[in-house]
């Protein structure tokens, strides 16, 4: 893999840079208390809406608007369940001795471990929300955040990732390779960029 190449693989490809020795898999871990809250949030608004229409026949402006907030909120907050137990089924991540993995379902880029360096990857840039934060990469034209912990997801293994990020930064200001200059020739190998749910 070429140094200034974010590749992407697909299918078994994954699977056996995955099994590689030396690689580091790491899972999302759902937390279903806040997916299920959803779910019933989400049950519970459709059903009071079912019952508001056929006790007003929705014949009022009030009635109305009524059944259309609590069909809307009924559908996101099943929406947002939905998403966050796929995201979960389908991401993960691999650091190797090479490159860093992130991977949706049968798709991965590869992120060579000398392009991570502090220009494009910074631990100070963690986005940070009251629950929730991800990790900004930005190399050249590849852009993407790492999801590290929210309300309804969570990396399984976070500290130890974030260790293994940390060590591939430190190593490459050693070996002298944080030149900023050379990002903007890093060319991406596959489809636009990916983004966290």
């Amino acid at each position: 893999m070429s140094s200034q190449t974010v590749r992407l693989i697909e299918g078994t490809e994954i699977v056996e840079w995955i099994r590689r020795p030396g690689v580091q898999g790491y899972r999302y871990r759902a937390n279903f208390s806040a997916i299920w809250f959803m779910i019933l949030v989400g049950v519970g608004c459709a059903a009071l809406a079912f019952v508001l229409a056929n006790r007003s026949g929705l014949t009022e402006l009030v009635h109305k608007a009524a059944f259309t907030l609590l069909g809307a909120t009924g559908v996101i907050a099943i929406a947002i369940a939905l998403r966050w137990t796929a995201f979960c089924t389908r991401a993960y991540l691999a650091v190797g001795p090479e490159a860093l993995l992130i991977g949706r379902g049968p798709r991965a880029y590869l992120v060579p471990n000398s392009r991570l360096v502090r220009s494009a990857i910074r631990m100070d840039q963690i986005q940070r929300g009251i629950v929730t934060s991800a990790l900004p990469i930005e190399i050249g034209d590849y852009n993407t955040l790492i999801h590290l912990v929210g309300p309804f997801a969570s990396l399984d293994g976070v500290k130890r990732f974030i260790a293994d990020i940390l060590g591939v930064l430190v190593q490459n200001e050693g070996d002298g390779d944080a030149d900023t200059d050379a990002d903007a020739s890093v060319h991406v190998d596959g489809a636009p960029d990916e983004e966290d749910p």
